[in-house]
C-alpha cells in the first residue's frame, strides 16, 4: 500500500516554446480566462485579458479577436437596447450604458488597446467554456451574451465539431498573419455550465475537446488540460467554490502552477513567484501609518529595485513602471503626512 497514488496526476504536454517574463500573453473566452489573467497580472508578467469581457463560446471568441486583427469599429447596427441601457450583442455586460455613443467609445477603445497588445503577444490563451450558443432569431446572429433579453428572442444551438474547427481553422490563419511570432494555445474551462443540465454539459466539453483536438493536429497549436486537472486532478468537492462550479481559489492557483510548469521557464516561475510578493506588498493597506509602515515602504522599494536588477527589467517595462509609480505616490503620501 506504501506505494499507492489516490489521485490522477494529469501531466500536460511539454511546450513547445518557453515564454519569458518580459513576454505578453493575451487572454481571451470564458472567466477561467480572467482568472488565470489575474494571476499573471499579480505576478507582474504583460499580459491582457477578455477586452470586451468574457465571452464563452467559440464563435463569440472568434468573432471577438477578428474584430481586433480587422480594426472593427462599433456601429449602431450591433447595439440593442433593454433595461435602460445600450449593449453590444458581441461583448459583455460589463461595456453596457444609458449611452449608446459611451458603449460604441468604451468597445472601440477596448478594440484599440487590444490590437495594440496582441501585436506584440508572444501567446495567446484561448479559453472555450461551452458549445452552446444563443442565435437572434431576428437575424441569425451568434450572441456573446443575451443581456436579459427574453428567451424568446433566441434560438439556442449546440455548435458542431466541424463548425468550431471550419470557424477557427481561418481563424487562426488570420491571426498568424497579424502576428506571425504568436503561440496560440487552447484550454477549455473546468467551469461547470449546469444550466445546460449535467448531460448537456458532458456534451458541450466533449464537443470543445474534440474541436480542439483536430485543431491541434491540424494547425499545429497546442493545448492546456486545465479541464482534466479540475476533474481527475482535482476530483473533489472541496476544490469547488460555494456554488460547487467554479474552482476554488486554491483550484485555480493549482491549474496556474500547472500552467507555469508548462509554459515558463525556470527563471519566469522564479520571477513570478518573487513579484507577486511584490505585488502584494504594493497593495498592503496599514491600520494606521507609523514608522513601521515606513520602513515597510522602504524595504519595499528595496526589493521592487532588486528584482529589476535581478531580471533586467528595464525602465521601458510598462508593468513595473506602474508598480513604481504606485510606490512613488505611496511615498510622497507618507512624505505629506509627516
Amino acid at each position: 500500500m506504501g506505494d499507492t497514488v489516490f489521485r490522477t496526476i494529469v501531466e500536460p504536454k511539454a511546450a513547445s516554446h518557453a515564454i519569458g517574463h518580459n513576454e505578453p500573453i493575451f487572454l481571451i473566452g470564458s472567466c477561467f480566462a480572467d482568472s488565470v489573467g489575474e494571476r499573471l497580472q499579480l505576478g507582474l508578467i504583460p499580459s491582457y485579458s477578455n477586452p470586451y469581457g468574457t465571452a464563452y463560446n467559440p464563435t463569440s471568441v472568434c468573432q471577438q479577436l477578428l474584430r481586433i486583427i480587422n480594426n472593427v469599429s462599433c456601429t449602431a447596427d450591433e447595439l440593442i437596447y433593454n433595461a435602460g441601457l445600450w449593449h453590444s450583442k458581441y461583448a459583455h455586460s460589463k461595456q453596457s450604458e444609458v449611452d449608446c455613443d459611451a458603449v460604441k467609445r468604451n468597445i472601440d477603445e477596448a478594440t484599440h488597446r487590444a490590437r495594440q497588445i496582441l501585436a506584440d503577444a508572444q501567446m495567446l490563451i484561448v479559453t472555450f467554456g461551452t458549445a452552446w450558443t444563443y442565435k437572434l432569431i431576428a437575424t441569425g446572429e451568434t450572441v456573446a451574451n443575451c443581456h436579459k433579453l427574453p428567451s424568446a428572442n433566441f434560438e439556442r444551438v449546440m455548435l458542431s465539431v466541424d463548425d468550431i474547427v471550419g470557424q477557427w481553422t481561418d481563424a487562426i490563419d488570420k491571426l498568424r498573419a497579424f502576428n506571425p511570432k504568436l503561440h496560440i494555445v487552447f484550454t477549455v474551462s473546468p467551469i461547470r455550465h449546469l444550466k445546460d443540465s449535467a448531460h448537456g454539459n458532458q456534451l458541450s466539453k466533449a464537443t470543445l475537446l474534440l474541436a480542439i483536438d483536430k485543431l491541434v493536429a491540424a494547425k499545429a497549436v497546442e493545448y492546456f488540460p486545465a479541464y482534466e486537472i479540475m476533474m481527475d486532478d482535482l476530483r473533489d468537492y472541496r476544490f469547488y467554490a460555494d456554488d460547487m462550479t467554479h474552482p476554488s481559489d486554491v483550484a485555480v492557483g493549482y491549474i496556474f502552477d500547472r500552467f507555469c510548469d508548462t509554459f515558463f521557464n525556470e527563471q519566469t516561475r522564479s520571477y513570478i513567484a518573487e513579484a507577486t510578493k511584490l505585488s502584494m506588498a504594493v497593495g498592503h493597506r496599514p491600520m494606521k501609518i507609523d514608522e513601521r509602515y515606513k520602513l515597510f515602504v522602504d524595504k519595499t522599494i528595496e526589493f521592487m529595485s532588486s528584482i529589476r536588477k535581478k531580471y533586467g527589467i528595464g525602465e521601458n517595462n510598462f508593468v513595473f513602471a506602474n508598480v513604481a509609480r504606485r510606490l512613488c505616490e505611496i511615498e510622497t503620501s507618507l512624505t505629506h503626512n509627516g
